[in-house]
């Protein structure tokens, strides 16, 4: 979610001169994910409180200070230091204002940089005293475009709305009065190594309330922990990928049908274009954090990647990869995999919505095509220890990872 508020910022002469104003930020079609690439709009409310000791008693503004992206710690504020290329402000192009005048900026064609983007009102705006928000004196809008994920630990890329020359008819300044606003975004979908995962059962079983996905909704009981899939480094294409810390836990689960539900799906990767039939629900992808001693880590901060309701799949038409050869590098292994056989082990995973967190999961297009490994060298076992959603305590006995299963490709479904 994204923060917005109304924020009040007090200066005072003496005790007879009073200089209020307020600012409120907002990301009006925000999601509670969203993806690189998205383009949000951000709203920017103006008012002014109590005003005492001028002629009018009026606030004058004549410019506002607007910060991209903060590092986080130390966090938000004015002039922050910046995160780099996360977010591009799309340009003077992209603002509507119901204020008088006009409103510019130091950054009239866009981009990420300057980081600090200053707007300013010709003529400078005179807001009255007491006047709310809402309703407000006026407000403007403008756009941006999201870059990357964010480097802050929390997955938030942090703003900052603050005055950059105002000062009320009294002649009280009031300077260092900013406002905030974080945009979740979700990291890039990536390759998965997936592990068979022994000693997972769940205690007690999970019923989830509900589950939706672009095929259908459910209300599945979660089982057992059967795979831990690991970001992946496929042929050498993302060498940051072992050190990525977003896995997903693959649960079985029970409500799952054989029946299809769609027929003909067309899904695209870096393979080729497959055919298929989708069939029922057979496990749920879960963000978690994962440890190889204990105790748990935390979970994984929430928003950072999107949980996947996986389908059976049937009557699969495409390009033949039984011996396309590839070299997957994770924290665990660096694997050898001689081609991808046993299509009836295929799974197409697609994002969800899980107990209404991530409503617009069902629209979105990316997906994970995860294909079963042909022989891979020996793997031994690994402890698991590990933390999402549900807790660290959720397992009857100590999970372990014990061979290798599944690389999961990130797709497209076409239209």
């Amino acid at each position: 979610m994204v923060l917005t508020g109304v924020l009040f910022f007090a200066g005072r002469a003496q005790a007879t001169e009073e200089c209020n104003g307020f600012i409120d930020i907002s990301y009006p079609n925000s999601q509670i994910i969203n993806n690189i690439g998205d383009k949000l709009v951000v709203e920017i409310h103006l008012g002014a409180g109590t005003i005492t000791g001028g002629p009018a008693n009026v606030l004058n503004v004549t410019s506002f200070g607007f910060d991209l992206s903060c590092v986080d710690p130390p966090g938000p504020v004015p002039h922050c230091t910046s995160e780099g290329s996360v977010i591009s402000y799309d340009g003077d192009g992209s603002i509507t204002t119901n204020c008088p005048g006009t409103v510019t900026t130091n950054s009239p064609g866009g981009g990420a940089t300057p980081s600090h983007v200053v707007f300013t009102f010709t003529p400078m705006l005179s807001i009255p005293h007491d006047t709310p928000i809402p309703p407000d004196f006026c407000d403007f809008f403008f756009s941006e475009t999201i870059l990357a994920q964010s480097t802050n630990a929390t997955g938030l890329i942090e703003q900052v709305i603050g005055y950059d020359i105002a000062e009320c008819d009294n002649g009280v300044l009031l300077s260092g009065g900013f406002q905030t606003g974080s945009i979740p975004v979700a990291a890039p979908v990536t390759h998965f190594s997936c592990y068979e995962v022994t000693q997972g059962g769940l205690k007690p079983k999970i019923q989830l309330a509900s589950l939706v996905d672009r095929f259908g909704s459910y209300t599945p009981l979660l089982t057992q922990v059967h795979r831990i899939c690991l970001p992946a480094d496929k042929n050498g294409e993302d060498p940051s990928a072992p050190a990525n810390p977003n896995h997903e836990a693959a649960y079985d689960l029970t409500g799952g049908s054989p029946a299809v539900v769609q027929s003909g799906l067309k899904v695209t990767n870096q393979f080729g274009t497959f055919t298929m039939d989708i069939r029922g629900i057979d496990r749920l992808l879960v963000p978690t954090s994962k440890k190889l001693t204990a105790p748990p880590g935390p979970p994984l901060p929430l928003n950072v990647i999107r949980h996947y309701a996986c389908h059976d799949i049937s009557n699969i038409s495409g390009p033949d990869i039984s011996k396309k050869a590839v070299t997957v590098v994770d924290q665990f292994a660096t694997t050898p995999i001689p081609g991808f056989t046993a299509k009836s082990k295929w799974k197409l995973c697609v994002a969800a919505n899980k107990n209404n967190e991530d409503p617009t999961a069902p629209t979105d297009n990316t997906a994970l095509l995860c294909l079963f490994a042909a022989k891979t060298q020996p793997f031994g076992t690994r402890k698991l220890f590990l933390n999402n959603q549900f807790g660290p305590n959720q397992f009857a006995n100590q999970p372990r990872a014990t061979q290798y299963d599944e690389l999961c490709v990130p797709s497209n479904i076409l239209p």
